[in-house]
């Protein structure tokens, strides 16, 4: 477990990390809530989670994620197929961006949890989640 909520990491912070992960592919949980990461950030790690595949939970809650963000998370946790909780609560995505998350929602077959909380994700982005969920048979109700 990788424990940093609420450090302050930001933008700089999260690429050093993202660098750092890319050697360390064991961890099952990272919880980096409230950090400031932004888009750019989340852009950095998105790419480290591919080889992150035993990953098991990400809380990404509270860093001002909007849709290039979830877009690019989305494509970078296709390979996360154990991933059973993914916390993306108190963030900026819209409906491009739950678009994005709702066609990666087909890779994760062991998802119990997922929580977009307090975003902007509009009818749009709720009905393109809905049609993602037809294939996410673990989720909890």
């Amino acid at each position: 477990m990788l424990n940093l909520k609420s450090n302050s990491i930001g933008v700089d912070g999260a690429k050093a990390l993202a660098a750092g992960l890319q050697h360390c592919c064991s961890v099952q949980i990272l919880n980096l809530k409230s950090n400031d990461i932004s888009d750019d950030g989340v852009k950095a790690l998105a790419q480290c989670l591919q080889r992150c595949i035993n990953l098991l939970t990400l809380n990404l809650e509270d860093n001002d994620i909007g849709d290039d963000g979830a877009e690019a998370l989305a494509k970078g946790l296709q390979y996360c197929s154990n991933l059973q909780k993914l916390n993306l609560g108190y963030n900026s995505i819209e409906s491009n961006g739950a678009k994005a998350l709702s066609k990666s929602l087909q890779h994760y077959n062991n998802l119990l949890i997922l929580d977009l909380r307090c975003n902007s994700i509009s009818v749009k982005g709720t009905k393109a989640i809905a049609m993602g969920l037809q294939h996410c048979i673990s989720l909890r109700c």
